[in-house]
């Protein structure tokens, strides 16, 4: 299939913040020059009709905007078949698991639609078994591998990638923290928040900025009125612009994961923004970072290590530096977002 004659929907669970819908979003935005018709479908969210989202791109939105569950399957079933006969859609690329049933069904009464699906987090479960796709992305090593437990040869890696890049511009007086991603367990902003508290007690650290949403967000905030420090551990709302708006106000980004991550996309941002990092030692983190060289990496959920790490980078600056221009070339060799619709363009090929 040649990209000029591609008609593509993307199908994911919202517009909200997260790797793999900002990811998507911005490969689509380049590829938008080269294919016919390239479709968005999710729940709406943040990014709706945001900066980020090129004019060029269809938005799809499910009937009443309700998420997917068993009531409302149906609709999202007959949604989805109107936008593919409408818009004579030749690829689907669905981009969660949940989306299965219905890209079977829909496989079904269209056969010569050809099937993607992106995988961007390892599950380490039988659920996998069920994926029916002419090709199957995984977004990175640990991904692939989690999939090759049911699935040998149709898998193809391709890495999120970044657009912007910066030259660096740590404020070296700052002694600023940050996470920016979803509040939720798994992403080990408590442990974070412990680390922190240790640190700004010492007069070691200024602040902590956790820019997101989540359902943990409640948690947070009571877990920071608790150790007394409001002031000095703030959350926000999630930033939509480019990556200086991403991690304005940010020395330092963490990423505090207690459980294996697909990928991590907000690490390559931080390294094309010039911004050090310090993540948990774990599949996906720890394919990007590698210790000492363009971030550090810590044990999951370890407050000491994580606290050691931090103190690293501010209280060296020739080491703070190097990692900053180490990272930058990682980006620059592995994580351009041409490099990501290029790979994207040639799976195209062999459907």
């Amino acid at each position: 299939m040649h990209a000029s004659d591609t008609r593509l929907l993307h199908v994911f669970k919202s517009f909200n913040i997260g790797g793999t819908e900002k990811s998507t979003i911005l490969y689509s935005n380049h590829l938008s020059a080269d294919f016919a018709f390239i479709g968005l479908f999710a729940r709406k969210g943040v990014y709706d009709h945001s900066n980020i989202i090129s004019q060029k791109l269809h938005q799809f939105f499910p009937p009443l905007n309700v998420g997917l569950n068993i009531f409302t399957w149906p609709l999202y079933l007959l949604r989805i078949i109107k936008i593919v006969r409408q818009h004579r859609i030749t690829v689907l690329n669905f981009h969660h698991r949940v989306f299965i049933p219905i890209i079977q069904c829909i496989k079904i009464l269209h056969p010569s639609l050809k099937i993607i699906y992106t995988a961007h987090c390892c599950f380490n479960d039988a659920i996998n078994r069920f994926i029916a796709a002419d090709k199957i992305i995984a977004v990175s090593e640990a991904v692939r591998q989690d999939l090759c437990r049911n699935y040998k040869t149709n898998i193809v890696i391709i890495p999120h990638g970044v657009q912007a890049f910066s030259k660096g511009r740590l404020q070296h007086d700052g002694r600023t923290i940050g996470f920016v991603g979803r509040f939720e367990h798994r992403k080990g902003i408590i442990p974070l928040i412990n680390a922190a508290a240790i640190l700004i007690r010492n007069n070691e650290l200024r602040k902590l900025t956790l820019r997101g949403e989540g359902p943990l967000l409640k948690e947070i905030h009571a877990h920071i009125k608790k150790a007394g420090l409001e002031r000095n551990i703030v959350t926000e709302r999630p930033q939509i612009g480019n990556n200086d708006d991403l991690f304005s106000g940010i020395d330092l980004l963490v990423v505090p994961s207690l459980l294996p991550e697909g990928f991590g996309l907000v690490i390559i941002e931080a390294m094309a923004a010039g911004i050090p990092v310090v993540g948990s030692d774990t599949t996906g983190i720890n394919e990007i970072i590698i210790d000492g060289y363009n971030g550090r990496l810590v044990p999951c959920g370890d407050v000491s290590a994580l606290i050691t790490a931090i103190r690293s980078i501010f209280d060296d600056k020739v080491f703070r530096e190097s990692l900053i221009a180490n990272g930058h070339h990682t980006v620059s060799m592995k994580y351009k977002v041409a490099m990501t619709t290029s790979l994207y363009c040639r799976l195209m090929t062999e459907l």
